[in-house]
């Protein structure tokens, strides 16, 4: 049908009579299945790729640096050349598969060469001077020792370093195999001057080696991390809160600054100094007797040493303050509004910008009795279900002061026990917080 549809009339004329003389000729013929193709890996370099894959146990990464590095490998046949030379390797080596792979895949060209004559005569040539076993750690690993000319280089230098009276070693074969000649000649030179020079030293064992706090960031971290009882987290966090801190030293700076911390807001123990500096990192770069020693008597003058401690474990940014720039100055105007000076008045000195405290002291002196701290005590005892600020039927207050136009709605509600501080006692109305 194909032919009918597709051929001219010439050839569909020839293609009739061919068919006449001919009757088997064109007959469509039956296609045979074939057998599944067989990559050969003498001629195929896909295959033989995979084949030296599997041979040394290498990924598909290593396998295809060993092609960038010997490009020639493709022409070389499997059975004839590289299973021979690997063979040899391993058994010369003492070797196993994947010890193989790595000297193949760090020095690729070695497969490239003969083993009659270049391979075995290398070997041969650094097992006659060192031994068998030190020859075998010394081309496992060297690699590149086994791709120098024995003719060309070695024994001519052999020839020198022995005319120079040197005791020939792993390290002055090494010298031998590397060294331009340029250098080779200098190393000669150099030997022969000072005879002492060039030899190889025996290596002493080191000592286990130290950090030291005092240069090393990571012990400084570490040291850190245990004194003040701290995770990897928290150190990483007052690292990234404190960049100076590296060029701190340990035993002049941070750890007295600890140590007296510890002692003046003591009882500290090591987790709550570390949950303090953590709050308020840059402590650690204040100095003892210029910043901290001031600021915390200034604190203890005012309030005591038990009321000090615990407002600064509470709130460590009152000791960044500095005491002659902005305590002692809001300090007297504070004592000129005649505010009596507690730990909230302390605290707003420290926290406020200069427009809010200016502004805190007009509204103190318009009306003497907003910004005082509560008292924690009271003396009215209400039950009842009508109740007023200025108190009403069941409520017994010694509060007397009335108040005119208060902003709230007082609900019933009672108590046992004292209210807590609470804002609206700036407006005189005397009731918990949680009432709306």
């Amino acid at each position: 049908l194909k032919r009918m549809a597709r051929f001219t009339e010439a050839r569909w004329q020839a293609t009739l009579r061919l068919a006449k003389e001919s009757p088997g000729v064109g007959c469509a013929k039956k296609k045979k299945k074939r057998a599944p193709k067989t990559l050969n890996i003498e001629t195929n370099l896909e295959a033989k790729l995979k084949w030296l894959q599997k041979r040394l146990e290498l990924d598909e990464t290593q396998t295809s640096k060993i092609l960038q590095r010997f490009k020639s490998l493709p022409r070389f046949s499997v059975a004839d050349k590289l299973e021979p030379t690997l063979r040899w390797l391993q058994e010369r080596l003492w070797l196993d598969d994947k010890q193989l792979g790595v000297l193949i895949l760090t020095q690729a060209s070695i497969l490239g060469f003969g083993i009659t004559t270049n391979l075995e005569p290398t070997v041969n040539f650094y097992e006659q001077w060192i031994g068998e076993e030190e020859m075998i750690e010394l081309l496992r690993r060297h690699p590149f020792l086994l791709t120098v000319s024995v003719e060309k280089r070695l024994k001519p230098r052999l020839k020198q370093a022995l005319d120079a009276e040197k005791h020939i070693d792993s390290t002055w074969l090494k010298r031998m195999a590397r060294f331009t000649e340029a250098r080779w000649q200098a190393t000669l030179r150099l030997a022969k001057e000072s005879p002492g020079v060039g030899c190889a030293k025996k290596k002493k064992k080191r000592a286990p080696k130290t950090l030291n706090i005092e240069t090393n960031l990571e012990a400084k971290l570490k040291w850190l991390q245990k004194r003040l009882e701290l995770d990897e987290t928290q150190t990483s966090k007052i690292l990234q809160r404190f960049k100076s801190l590296p060029r701190f030293s340990v035993a002049d700076k941070l750890e007295p600054t600890l140590r007296w911390l510890q002692e003046r807001l003591s009882p500290l123990k090591d987790k709550q100094l570390g949950m303090l500096i953590l709050a308020q990192t840059s402590i650690l770069s204040f100095c003892i007797t210029t910043n901290l020693e001031p600021t915390v008597n200034f604190y203890e003058q005012w309030i005591g040493e038990e009321e000090m401690i615990e407002l600064l474990r509470r709130h460590p940014f009152l000791l960044t303050v500095s005491v002659e720039k902005r305590l002692k100055p809001r300090l007297k105007q504070a004592l000129d509004a005649e505010k009596h000076i507690d730990s909230t008045w302390l605290k707003r000195m420290a926290r406020f910008s200069e427009g809010r405290w200016q502004s805190t002291l007009r509204l103190v002196k318009k009306s003497p009795g907003v910004g005082e701290s509560p008292s924690r005590t009271t003396n009215a005892t209400c039950r009842g279900e009508n109740h007023s600020p200025q108190g009403g039927e069941g409520c017994e207050s010694t509060d007397s002061t009335p108040v005119e136009n208060a902003p709230f709605q007082v609900l019933p509600f009672e108590w046992d026990v004292p209210p807590p501080a609470s804002p609206y006692r700036a407006h005189g109305v005397n009731f918990p917080p949680y009432c709306s």
